[in-house]
């Protein structure tokens, strides 16, 4: 199911509608042009038919409403349909609106929740209580994504949105963390990177660019290395 979604949505469109091009797909857990980025690495294209093949692969039949239901244990008298709710805040509904369109299309049913940013960190974020999630996240200063990916960092107040604890990703990113030279840094990340997409434990969208306005009687700013957005 998580490939499948993976698939269905069209993050190009989301970056064009959204931000009018201003910013990159993002292809994996790590921001583009960051360490342990790589052109090697890629991400999944928007293709709703090869979404609809995994899900008819898995077993998934569409219903007469074009919804995608099975049988999840032999006992079941009635199938279950493919449905989950997501939750997010009001200030990205609108990406949430879209991204529930295209499940829509490949026969997945996604409800959506738009709560208040204080609902979502004490009702959600702390607690790991939902289907799906969607949410930024960003770094600050060097690139460390133990905090949103490792295993340790399910329970509150750790980041792991998406309770993935994958054993390998958990060595690689102590290892990196320990790691000075910022080559064999970046290698270790690279592979983080690849392991984590190959589980599609998340569905990654876009990285925005930040746009500072600046009048012309203000010199000598430099934008390049600016790590937080505030």
């Amino acid at each position: 199911v998580r490939l499948a979604i993976n698939y269905a949505v069209n993050r190009e469109e989301l970056l064009n509608k959204l931000l009018n091009s201003e910013g990159k797909i993002a292809v994996g857990p790590i921001p583009p042009g960051e360490s342990g980025s790589s052109p090697d690495i890629s991400g999944y294209d928007f293709n709703p038919k090869k979404a609809t093949e995994i899900l008819e692969k898995a077993g998934w039949t569409k219903n007469t409403n074009g919804s995608y239901a099975k049988k999840l244990n032999k006992k079941d008298k009635e199938a279950t349909p493919l449905k989950f709710t997501i939750i997010t805040a009001k200030s990205i509904q609108l990406v949430a609106v879209l991204i529930r369109d295209y499940l829509k299309n490949v026969g997945l049913e996604a409800d959506l929740k738009i709560v208040s940013l204080d609902e979502l960190q004490q009702n959600y974020l702390r607690t790991k209580n939902y289907n799906a999630i969607l949410i930024g996240e960003s770094y600050t200063g060097s690139v460390d994504p133990y905090v949103f990916w490792h295993g340790a960092a399910i329970k509150d107040p750790g980041l792991n949105l998406s309770l993935y604890n994958n054993k390998k990703v958990n060595k690689i990113l102590e290892e990196a963390r320990q790691i000075t030279d910022p080559v064999r840094r970046a290698q270790k990340l690279e592979d983080f990177q690849k392991l984590v997409l190959s589980d599609a434990p998340a569905v990654f969208l876009y990285s925005p660019n930040y746009i500072y306005i600046v009048k012309n009687t203000v010199k000598n700013i430099n934008l390049v290395n600016l790590a937080i957005p505030s």
